[in-house]
């Protein structure tokens, strides 16, 4: 007697599909994409203006973070302000939020460096890439006006640790790191874990730089993303 193989599950099919639906996405351009993480309940508000990365665009993303639990962003819009993307993040959960307030700010770029999202191992996901093509990313974290942060951020085998901070400007592994070539899975995702290179990890926010799919890529995975919802009904 030969025994019939069960069928896959919905969730190992849904899977292929939408890794497939990435592996055909197509390139339309390169945008450099900034985030800036918010204290809950208000905070310093949103950085405006230059980060360390090479760019002249100067609109971050505004991402209130958490105070337990993980966080997750809607589409993200490009440094120019006006171009959306199809990039959005997940956080892992945090241990709080602090923006400093009344203590000591940072000295420049006040809105992006006194407030943060801080606590133990967590990772960040970045989402809605190029499958297989390479980005650039810069992670932030300096404790305000104390500068003193000490934080690691690994993506891949990959490590950078921002450890002295500083109160005047922007120093490659004092108050940001940057991974410069980092490809994207075969489901358009970079994934990055934030750790205490100390008693806790401070992450302020992050710039990504690179391939962004052209508008028929994106319909193709609204569409593979609907014949999912359609299988798990059925």
């Amino acid at each position: 007697m030969f025994k019939l193989k069960k069928p896959a599950t919905t969730a190992v099919v849904g899977t292929s599909i939408m890794v497939a639906l990435f592996s055909l996405a197509t390139v339309a351009s390169a945008a450099m994409v900034n985030v800036d993480f918010n204290k809950s309940g208000g905070g310093s508000g949103t950085y405006s203006g230059i980060g360390a990365a090479s760019d002249t665009g100067t609109f971050w993303n505004g991402l209130t973070v958490a105070e337990s639990g993980a966080t997750t962003s809607g589409a993200l819009t490009a440094s120019d302000g006006v171009t959306q993307t199809s990039f959005w993040i997940t956080l892992g959960a945090s241990g709080g939020t602090d923006d400093q307030s009344g203590e000591k700010q940072a000295g420049f770029a006040t809105k992006l460096l006194s407030d943060y999202t801080y606590g133990g191992d967590r990772a960040i996901t970045i989402n809605g890439l190029v499958a297989g093509e390479k980005y650039q990313v810069y992670f932030y974290s300096q404790n305000a006006g104390y500068i003193s942060c000490y934080t690691k951020f690994t993506v891949g085998m990959l490590e950078e640790t921002a450890d002295l901070g500083s109160n005047s400007a922007f120093v490659k592994n004092a108050n940001y790191v940057v991974f410069p070539d980092i490809t994207a899975s075969a489901g358009g995702v970079i994934t990055g874990v934030v750790l205490p290179n100390g008693t806790t990890a401070i992450f302020n926010g992050f710039q990504i730089s690179g391939p962004v799919p052209e508008p028929a890529s994106l319909a193709l995975l609204g569409l593979g993303a609907l014949a999912l919802l359609r299988r798990r009904r059925n």
